[in-house]
């Protein structure tokens, strides 16, 4: 067993020191805990201009796609008696999960540094 953390197969040996200032320091920690990531994470996804998508917008996604699931067992187990209504509601859902996307792409969330 390595005693280095892995990134995939490929383990962790390097790392790089920066400064930064105190202000600089505090809005990295803010938005690394706001990802739910670790600094080095945060940092290895922003340059590497890798998805960092905020806990609160990750859950939000998840529980659309809950719903959406249910919108499918009512479908199914009605057997079609409210396709307009479910289609509705799933096109509804879509539309919400786009539109969280899309505020995370404005906000610098879907890579680089915001």
């Amino acid at each position: 067993m390595s005693k280095y953390e892995l990134k995939g197969d490929e383990p962790l040996l390097h790392s790089l020191r920066l400064r930064v200032t105190a202000s600089d320091r505090e809005h990295i920690n803010k938005h690394a805990e706001a990802a739910g990531l670790t600094v080095s994470e945060y940092l290895r996804r922003c340059a590497l201009r890798r998805v960092i998508m905020s806990r609160t917008d990750d859950m939000m996604v998840r529980e659309l796609r809950r719903i959406a699931g249910l919108l499918k067992h009512v479908h199914i187990e009605s057997g079609g008696a409210y396709s307009a209504d479910t289609a509705a509601g799933l096109d509804s859902v879509r539309s919400a999960i786009d539109r969280i996307a899309s505020a995370s792409r404005a906000a610098g969330r879907g890579g680089g540094v915001s």
